[in-house]
């Protein structure tokens, strides 16, 4: 759908009501009575239409009248003012040998050649107070005979020009010589048109209609004129008009049609009209003002959706797009910002603290449009949401999951989407996700999901599906349900984001939201044990998180409980006892004390049964490694505020010291260092075992000062000693 920038050729194209003006413009030439030569002048900025005007101008002459002769001339494409004067008279005497002529004057075209011709043998002819010496190029025969009888008439520019004159006379029409964009000449072509119109071609019962931008031409004509070029086109020109004023309704009627053409019809549906109506209004109308600003537009517009369509949002697309064509300076600064637009922000919703950052925002605008800073801001306020927020006292509501969800620009995930216009981008296709929700076999959903999980791409399926719960088919949840848990034994250990929940913690909270779109309350319990029935190694650690969750909702363990529970008292009795049962056929092996969450299992554990917990651990804290893996499993994560946000460690005395001593526990570290055992641990587990060191060699440093550093060099110096000591041995 490449819109060119081609003018309409009759009023039926005509789309913002300049056929009216059209046709008065013909209906004035037409009454025209007079033999004189006659200029008329239509004037309009680039990119106004005045072309299409002067289509319809034609076609309404044509339909009043055949006594009117039309003729066009483009003065394009030629290198200099010899060719472009030479070139008017070539199509000047052709269409008049081709055109109906009465009987006598079929010789116009001729006499019109010949004094062409005899230009060759003026020496100098002046065009704007210069000298151009004419080369003809056409009438090879005449110009012979010119040359072996100069002493005749034929090269008497003034007999042939009265010869011209004469046959014009005697004709019964009218020639309308019609000669567009004028303005786009260099200045001394400007120069020889005017010339041609006023001295070399004024001839009578020929009407010229010039097309031009009037400052354009004023601007070539007074570097011959001392400043005057106004004055001089005023002499030349009889009847000036000006394009009248676009009716931008129209110009808006024209871009809804094309937009209408671009969007992809499934998507009218999901149509934010709302949103739409923000984005218009300060992304695109502002620069939108006549059908080729709607070209350019619509032409990179329509490109850069049909590659990534199912990944963004339209509206966004579209005024991301204006920006780009029209204020590529607000576009640039957009892509520069981009954590300031799309991060986590404070709401600082008070009047003082939004008048503050929006006289802040202003200032710094005004270097991205000094003409109008207020538009800018107004611009990347619309499709940003969280911007919008600070600098306006009407807040957006709308979530982070709502904006991923609708693939909206604010979206972390999307934005760079917006500017690369690459698929390469996209670690997983929208239209994948849509399909995993509602169409997929369970097994395909298995292997699906262990694609995106092996291809490390889970952390952004994850993120999607949290946005897109409700896109999730009532009849499917409970496959998605169980496939989720299924495939969380290959889930990495890790966050999501430098501050945020670990993947498991997610898959358990979607899972537990899940289960609240069934209204049946027998069902959700059903579900659940069933879940608990299946607990492997695999399974443990997203069965304890579900668990965990729903023992907090009922307030067990804590003082707290939520509004809402997932499952009643009696069922959750149920599960418990369920869970523990094959937690407990994985406790034959110690290594579950450094799986991700064991914390929340000894947690767990012992709120639920205190004294088999205790006796458990009584027994297997006898041996080192399962001191090591123990503080391993106790360690609490958190994130320092300072501004690395790096991961830190707390140990709570009441977490250990019921178990083991701190001076047993460091014992045990210094014992196990120097043993191989200790080094195979996962890498996370040795830096908890080394925060717990440090914190007890170290008590003044207060947890959230400690710094990751500290813990690496600590981590160093033990492999160093461990590797001196292996050598020795």
């Amino acid at each position: 759908m490449y819109n060119s920038d081609k003018p309409i050729q009759s009023v039926n194209e005509d789309k913002l009501g300049r056929a009216t003006f059209a046709k008065q413009l013909a209906d004035a030439i037409y009454a025209f009575n007079s033999s004189d030569n006659f200029v008329i002048s239509l004037c309009g900025k680039w990119g106004c239409g005045k072309t299409s005007i002067l289509n319809m101008t034609f076609s309404s002459l044509k339909e009043l009248s055949e006594k009117i002769i039309c003729i066009r001339f483009n003065p394009w494409n030629f290198s200099d003012s010899n060719q472009l004067l030479n070139q008017f008279f070539v199509t000047l005497s052709n269409e008049l040998k081709i055109k109906n002529l009465p009987e006598g004057a079929s010789h116009l075209g001729e006499i019109m050649e010949s004094y062409s011709s005899s230009l060759e043998y003026t020496e100098f002819i002046p065009i704007v107070g210069k000298y151009l010496k004419l080369l003809p190029l056409l009438a090879k025969d005449i110009g012979k005979k010119m040359k072996e009888d100069a002493d005749e008439k034929l090269n008497d520019v003034s007999y042939r020009k009265r010869e011209v004159e004469k046959a014009l006379l005697a004709l019964d029409r009218r020639i309308l010589i019609v000669i567009d964009d004028i303005d786009r000449l260099p200045n001394d072509q400007i120069r020889a048109i005017f010339q041609l119109v006023n001295s070399v071609a004024g001839f009578p019962n020929v009407t010229y209609l010039l097309s031009f931008d009037k400052d354009v031409v004023v601007n070539a004509l007074s570097d011959v004129q001392y400043g005057e070029g106004e004055e001089y086109l005023e002499k030349i020109i009889q009847i000036p008009f000006d394009i009248p004023e676009v009716n931008l309704q129209n110009v808006y009627s024209v871009l809804f049609d094309k937009l209408d053409e671009i969007l992809d019809k499934s998507y009218s549906n999901d149509f934010d009209k709302t949103h739409w109506s923000d984005v218009f209004l300060y992304c695109i109308k502002p620069f939108i003002n006549n059908l080729r600003d709607i070209n350019r537009f619509i032409n990179i517009l329509y490109f850069k959706y049909n590659i990534i369509k199912n990944e963004i949002d339209f509206i966004d697309l579209a005024g991301i797009t204006a920006l780009q064509v029209f204020a590529p300076k607000i576009f640039r600064w957009i892509i520069s910002n981009r954590s300031n637009l799309i991060g986590y922000h404070s709401d600082d919703s008070n009047m003082a603290n939004i008048d503050k950052y929006k006289n802040e925002q202003t200032k710094i605008l005004a270097s991205v449009d000094k003409e109008n800073p207020i538009r800018a801001l107004n611009a990347i306020s619309c499709l940003f949401p969280s911007y919008h927020n600070r600098v306006n006292y009407r807040s957006v509501d709308i979530s982070t999951d709502e904006l991923c969800r609708n693939l909206r620009i604010a979206c972390e995930r999307r934005f760079d989407l917006y500017f690369t216009i690459s698929l390469d981008e996209i670690k997983i296709a929208h239209t994948d996700i849509i399909r995993s929700f509602s169409k997929m076999s369970k097994p395909d959903l298995y292997s699906f999901l262990k694609n995106i999980i092996d291809r490390d791409h889970i952390v952004d399926y994850i993120l999607e599906l949290q946005a897109n719960l409700d896109q999730i088919p009532l009849d499917r949840i409970e496959i998605f349900i169980v496939t989720l848990y299924a495939i969380c034994g290959y889930l990495p250990e890790k966050e999501v984001r430098s501050i945020d929940f670990t993947l498991a913690y997610r898959v358990s909270r979607i899972i537990i939201d899940l289960l609240f779109k069934y209204e049946n309350e027998p069902r959700r319990s059903k579900i659940l044990e069933a879940l608990f029935k299946d607990i492997s190694k695999q399974t443990l650690r997203i069965a304890t998180l579900i668990l965990s969750d729903i023992e907090y909702s009922h307030g067990r363990f804590s003082g707290r409980k939520y509004e809402k529970q997932v499952i009643t008292l009696d069922h959750l009795l149920s599960a418990e006892k369920i869970y523990l049962f094959r937690f407990k056929k994985t406790l034959n092996d110690t290594s579950w004390l450094c799986m991700e969450n064991a914390a929340h299992m000894i947690y767990l554990w012992e709120n639920i049964e205190p004294d088999d917990c205790k006796a458990y651990f009584s027994k297997i804290l006898e041996e080192d490694i399962n001191i090591i893996r123990f503080i391993s499993a106790i360690a609490q994560t958190f994130h320092t505020p300072r501004k690395d946000y790096s991961i830190g460690y707390q140990f709570k005395k009441d977490d250990y010291e019921q178990y083991v001593s701190a001076e047993k526990i460091m014992s045990s570290i210094n014992e196990m260092r120097f043993n191989d055992t200790f080094w195979q641990l996962p890498t996370v587990s040795i830096e908890k075992v080394a925060s717990f060191a440090y914190h007890q060699e170290n008590p003044e440093i207060d947890d959230f000062e400690m710094k990751s550093e500290y813990i690496d060099q600590l981590i160093n110096t033990w492999q160093q000693q461990y590797d001196d000591y292996i050598k020795v041995e």
